[in-house]
């Protein structure tokens, strides 16, 4: 997929194109994440995101010894000994009415992957393509959707092309994606190894262990903003395509509601056909 893609055409800066650096000093957003007020925000989220959960769900209990889990997370934070926890995986009914695999983090981790995102994302979106419009506050899939009726309306001969990334969550090559965070996040060591850990985890089904070594967990607080991060080179040889192809008026690419699927419309039938192939 994207990671083929990215080491098949040229070299792996190109993995690192469209992305700036956040230049803070060392450590500084991994205190962020870690201060009071920033858990306590994440667990008021945890709270809220667990008000359905059944009876004998372990999320009640690290609610109820809240105190105790905090002193006990912070510790480890501090410390630098945080280490996620061994992933279940549990099996549910889907919209569709299949059965599916999923990811099942227990409640620490699901808090502390809230936690990352609370800091990182107001952090890093503005360094990220606008068009991706999935991310919080860049509108979703109704400006993705308006912007694109827009840019139609004022250029009607334009031709239109829909689709996504095939199974982009599953297939995100964890060292690219790591590459990146390193690149925009050069003074975060301690972030750095967490991210790691919270890609390359370990899963439990039935007693069978598993390396996930590949792809970002659905659902995860987190997996949007790094899917964001991943996509943005392809972001960004868009833009510079569209400026080679004569201007900014000749292309509209968004994002929308994931960051996987994407629109693009074009004046010129030629160049439609050159993204489709990706000769940008």
């Amino acid at each position: 997929m994207l990671g083929h893609f990215l080491n098949k055409r040229q070299t792996p800066a190109l993995s690192l194109q469209g992305l700036t650096p956040l230049l803070l000093s060392e450590n500084a957003l991994w205190m962020q994440i870690i201060a009071d007020d920033n858990l306590a925000l994440a667990f008021t989220w945890l709270c809220q995101q667990s008000k359905e959960s059944s009876a004998n769900n372990a999320v009640w209990a690290y609610r109820r010894d809240w105190a105790a889990n905090k002193e006990a997370l912070q510790q480890a934070l501090g410390g630098d000994n945080f280490a996620f926890a061994t992933v279940d995986l549990v099996e549910i009914i889907n919209d569709a009415g299949h059965k599916q695999i999923q990811e099942s983090r227990c409640p620490q981790d699901r808090l502390m992957s809230r936690a990352i995102a609370q800091v990182l994302q107001p952090h890093l979106t503005p360094l990220l393509a606008s068009e991706c419009t999935h991310l919080k506050d860049n509108g979703g899939l109704k400006t993705a959707s308006a912007q694109t009726q827009a840019y139609l309306q004022s250029h009607p001969n334009s031709l239109v092309i829909k689709s996504d990334v095939k199974s982009y969550y599953a297939t995100i090559d964890h060292r690219i994606l790591i590459e990146q965070c390193h690149y925009l996040l050069p003074n975060e060591p301690i972030l750095h190894r967490t991210l790691w850990q919270f890609l390359q985890r370990t899963t439990e089904h039935a007693g069978t262990f598993g390396e996930i070594t590949q792809g970002l967990p659905l659902g995860s607080s987190l997996s949007p903003l790094l899917g964001a991060i991943y996509l943005s080179p392809l972001d960004d040889l868009a833009n510079k395509s569209c400026a080679k192809q004569g201007g900014s008026d000749n292309t509209k690419v968004a994002t929308e509601d994931t960051s996987s699927d994407w629109i693009a419309a074009v004046l010129n039938g030629v160049h439609l056909l050159r993204i489709r192939s990706g000769d940008c």
